[in-house]
């Protein structure tokens, strides 16, 4: 319990070093708006002011929609609110120095590689997540203390556009999740699944859908077969089809449901083929804390899985934490998590876990 009462004041307290930096003045924050703007909508000439947390937009090209303005903005300031103004006299307490104008010029949209890279939500609870992390696991029935990291990342390649609200997105994503044992004699690695899939993702509104082809393989490490030789290397390797389903019913809570296929195993480690999984992110956004422009937002989460391969059993994961962010560039989550069914871990998938 000391171990579990440990990590939760680090993750609580940690991040407030990380707030220890100046906040950014309003002329950066311009800057890097406009930056945004010109390359994601290159020659439009989107002009607009800054009030604290509100985005003033006074100029735009009268075809380009502002709707597509406002969904790119608070995909990049999600902090901030998107205010349009037909007319100066609209603008409160602001002065400007241009004249208010919509322009009249044609705006084309670049389909490859779009600048606003829109993901399905991230599953926070689920075992295995895309991206980079150092972690410590503690009370694992299998192998006791370990140390799981993970270094992942993903993209969009192409975007389609439907219509205003809605848009489709065809990407790629890959991570490579690694566990060492946590021992003073040898940090061997134990296990490592390398994973990588194409996307395709669609937003409407509050729902989001993404179907994906994956491929995945299980490798033990070397350390660990010499230092364990009753252990039979098998070679956990799979191709499958993947669809989730997620809604936002209000704000910051997010619900998912989905399901996997298994297309092919490797014949030393059949895998039966159906999975269903479903949970859900609740962000506690009235409990946020904001100092220094970085922003910390507690949250729970839950992922539960029925698999056939485990005979259906459930199996159930639960985090609590703070994800750390500013008003653009990468988020930081400090967390807790509590899995109790079985093993995510390449050839030891059938075996009973429960850790925290």
């Amino acid at each position: 319990m000391k171990k579990i009462f440990s990590l939760i004041i680090l993750s609580c307290a940690l991040p407030f070093f990380l707030m220890a930096t100046p906040p950014n003045s309003p002329e950066f924050m311009k800057g890097y708006i406009y930056s945004k703007l010109e390359d994601n909508f290159p020659n439009a000439n989107i002009l607009f002011d800054l009030k604290a947390n509100d985005i003033i937009i006074y100029s735009w090209p009268e075809n380009l929609n502002c709707e597509e303005i406002k969904i790119f903005l608070e995909s990049c300031c999600d902090d901030c609110t998107i205010q349009f103004t037909p007319t100066k006299d609209y603008v409160p307490t602001t002065e400007l120095d241009k004249e208010i104008s919509v322009l009249k010029v044609t705006y084309e949209e670049d389909g490859f590689l779009p600048a606003l890279n829109s993901f399905f939500p991230t599953m926070l609870a689920k075992p295995h997540i895309l991206g980079y992390s150092l972690g410590y696991r503690s009370y694992d029935k299998i192998f006791k203390g370990t140390i799981p990291i993970s270094i992942g990342d993903q993209f969009s390649l192409y975007q389609f556009k439907i219509n205003t609200n809605a848009r489709l997105y065809l990407g790629i994503e890959a991570c490579v999740w690694a566990f060492f044992e946590a021992r003073v004699q040898s940090l061997s690695l134990i296990n490592a699944d390398y994973y990588i899939s194409i996307p395709l993702t669609y937003y409407h509104n509050n729902f989001s859908a993404r179907l994906r082809i994956f491929h995945q393989s299980s490798h033990l490490g070397d350390e660990f077969i010499i230092e364990h030789p009753h252990i039979e290397r098998k070679n956990p390797s799979m191709e499958g089809l993947d669809l989730t389903l997620g809604f936002e019913p209000i704000d910051r809570f997010v619900l998912f449901l989905g399901y996997s296929r298994i297309l092919r195993s490797d014949d030393s480690f059949k895998v039966k083929p159906n999975n269903v999984y479903y949970g859900f992110n609740y962000h506690l956004n009235f409990a946020k804390i904001q100092a220094f422009c970085v922003e910390g937002i507690p949250y729970v989460a839950t992922y539960f899985t029925n698999n056939e391969n485990n005979n259906w059993g459930l199996d159930s994961s639960v985090a609590i934490g703070y994800q750390w962010k500013k008003k653009y560039g990468h988020k930081l989550r400090i967390y807790v998590m509590g899995h109790d069914g079985y093993s995510a871990e390449g050839q030891f998938a059938k075996r009973r876990a429960k850790y925290v």
